[in-house]
């Protein structure tokens, strides 16, 4: 039990970070100044990414599938294959 409260109290302390952060940048961020190319949300002529300007939203949604694909094929690959590797590597009978 008291493994699940530290781990409670983890998850909890994270959430409260994050909206706190969020809050933050909300109201606090000059979103609203054309000249500020680093806190705009969606899709616009400024938002270039590896060469290919995301200037719809359907580039946008596009953008976000490919960064989840990419997160979960990353979390896959830690969560399997690098205890494997790990094990292997400093595994003195091998």
């Amino acid at each position: 039990m008291k493994q699940q409260f530290k781990l409670q109290l983890c998850v909890t302390t994270n959430v409260l970070l994050l909206v706190c952060l969020t809050i933050f940048v909300i109201f606090f961020g000059n979103t609203n100044n054309d000249k500020n190319t680093y806190m705009k949300f969606g899709p616009n002529d400024n938002l270039n990414i590896l060469g290919v300007k995301i200037d719809t939203w359907n580039k946008y949604y596009l953008l976000q599938v490919v960064l989840c694909i990419f997160q979960v094929a990353d979390t896959i690959i830690q969560e399997f294959a690098n205890p494997i590797l790990g094990f292997n590597i400093y595994n003195p009978d091998k």
